[in-house]
């Protein structure tokens, strides 16, 4: 863009030369762009007036000198012996301060003086400013991202490396627990390998939540094979309707019959729907209803890309999601405020997690192609739908 810059200014002052003098990052004055007429890059820059670039610096005010040999004003402000017979210097100021310098001159071109119409010349710098202060923009924020990239690297290296150290030492607890449960005890002793168990249980179920989002989010694509989804929906809902039993809710399934065979992976969808689902069991009261269903799109909203797609949606009566929250809710590591603690205690059932699940299940239907809203009212439930093109 700089060199375009400079090529425009040649052709439109009939200058022989064009330089954009710039800072660099150490706050020095480098010549950034030197072009001839012709547009070709220059390789020395001899009979630059340092004394114009001086002037130009402490007044920030454009310096046009139309004859140097005659010019009186500005008599022994520059030597006589330039070659230069007309010379144009500008600075360009971004936010008010001082970014570098246009400079232009007819270098060996006697009797040809500069066309200069100063102010579409002024008009030329404003516009010249802003887009050289885009560009910065946009640089800067080229840098910012590579540095947010590679922070998330570093925290997806990190959370892998952690949440692997955790699992090791959890399988060992595990099998103490199971030691300690056939053995026969006191009832008090008993009470504390139950609380023993319930505390390994929770901490089994954050290093899970952290290894899943942490395989999911690092994959660029994933491998799929044609399932029917009744297949994975039957096994989410017998383990819903197993972990839910004794807080006396109703699980239902509504699957459309003949619903075709879609594209899946199937260990990663199985994994969203039960986080899904558990979620759905979190944050309903006892006795509350949740509904596990699947369907062709019926609605616009449900298409991609203007086709039709398998709708997945988990429905619960819960105490929902309040407005507000609704925009964060997809977000890694985000936990609402003040949310219901059921009363039957069951650890599973608390909101204890890390606040994984619904970013981990986001991911999952982006690898398929997918995508995933929610629908929620405060106090009256939630229902989460998932979109999967019929075909990849």
């Amino acid at each position: 863009m700089e060199q375009e810059i400079i090529g425009f200014i040649l052709e439109y002052t009939g200058g022989s030369r064009g330089f954009l003098i710039k800072k660099d990052e150490m706050g020095n004055f480098v010549y950034s762009v030197a072009l001839d007429e012709s547009g070709h890059l220059l390789s020395n820059y001899v009979s630059i007036s340092k004394s114009i670039l001086g002037e130009v610096f402490r007044t920030r005010k454009p310096l046009y000198i139309a004859d140097v040999g005659k010019d009186k004003f500005l008599e022994g402000f520059i030597t006589r012996s330039s070659e230069s017979f007309s010379i144009y210097c500008a600075p360009l100021l971004i936010d008010g301060n001082f970014y570098g310098f246009i400079y232009i001159d007819n270098y060996k071109a006697p009797q040809k003086p500069l066309q200069i119409n100063e102010d579409f010349i002024r008009l030329l710098m404003i516009q010249i400013s802003v887009s050289l202060k885009n560009a910065l923009q946009y640089k800067d924020l080229r840098e910012k991202s590579k540095e947010i990239q590679s922070f998330h690297k570093l925290k997806s290296k990190f959370i892998n490396i952690v949440s692997h150290e955790l699992n090791t030492p959890l399988s060992a607890l595990k099998s103490y627990v199971n030691r300690l449960k056939k053995l026969k005890i006191e009832n008090d002793d008993n009470n504390t390998v139950e609380k023993i168990e319930e505390s390994v249980n929770k901490l089994s179920y954050v290093t899970n939540d952290i290894i899943n989002f942490t395989k999911y989010s690092l994959l660029k694509t994933i491998e799929k094979s044609f399932f029917r989804i009744e297949d994975i929906l039957n096994n989410v809902y017998e383990e819903a309707v197993r972990i839910s039993l004794e807080r006396h809710m109703i699980i239902k399934r509504e699957i459309e019959p003949n619903l075709p065979l879609v594209p899946m992976n199937w260990e990663a969808v199985y994994l969203m729907l039960k986080n899904l689902v558990l979620n759905a069991i979190r944050f309903t009261k006892d006795f509350g209803t949740i509904i596990i269903g699947a369907r062709h799109s019926t609605f616009q909203q449900e298409e991609i890309n203007g086709k039709e797609t398998l709708v997945i949606y988990v429905q619960d009566n819960g105490i929902g999601i309040p407005e507000a929250e609704l925009k964060n809710v997809f977000q890694s590591f985000y936990e609402m405020n003040d949310i219901y603690s059921h009363s039957s205690g069951y650890v599973e059932f608390r909101s204890s997690g890390l606040g994984l699940g619904l970013a981990t299940a986001r991911r999952i239907a982006e690898l398929h192609n997918g995508k995933i809203w929610i629908n929620s009212k405060e106090n009256e439930g939630t229902t989460v739908f998932v979109a999967i093109p019929l075909e990849q």
